[in-house]
């Protein structure tokens, strides 16, 4: 197992006080979390696939591609995660904190913080809101707007 931080601290695993990422007491709380929501989302995302496509296309509203897969967020997303942000934007950790929202349930992102955005991504998030309400069908439909790759 490589040596990476998990998604709840600084430090690296062998000093998580959970030890390895995979028993650190946040990162499972995180993916607990995650599992909960996820099964309130039964009627609105229709596969893990589906939550990480949204994910992607949410993040890549930064400009910053490398930070999510079609497999889940990358180490880098993780860092930034883990560092609130760290070197990037307000608006641009705004998005990321939605995009963690959707596939952990992280609760690091406030309400407050959503004001934040310019027009383009609040106009992304807000339909993002709207089509969640509206069931995986128009999550799609979402997707494939916003979708850089189509």
């Amino acid at each position: 197992m490589s040596a990476r931080s998990c998604a709840g601290h600084l430090r690296r695993e062998a000093s998580c006080p959970g030890g390895p990422v995979a028993r650190c007491p946040r990162r499972v709380r995180l993916e607990w979390r995650g599992a909960e929501l996820r099964a309130s989302f039964v009627e609105m995302f229709r596969s893990d696939a589906q939550v990480n496509a949204v994910c992607r296309v949410l993040v890549e509203q930064l400009y910053l591609k490398d930070l999510w897969t079609d497999e889940g967020p990358t180490e880098k997303a993780h860092s930034y995660f883990e560092q609130d942000g760290g070197p990037i934007s307000r608006g641009e950790r705004v998005l990321l904190l939605a995009a963690f929202a959707i596939w952990n349930g992280s609760d690091a992102l406030a309400f407050t913080d959503v004001f934040k955005l310019d027009d383009e991504r609040l106009a992304a998030l807000a339909t993002l809101l709207l089509a969640c309400s509206r069931g995986s069908t128009a999550i799609q439909e979402w997707i494939v707007k916003h979708d850089s790759r189509a």
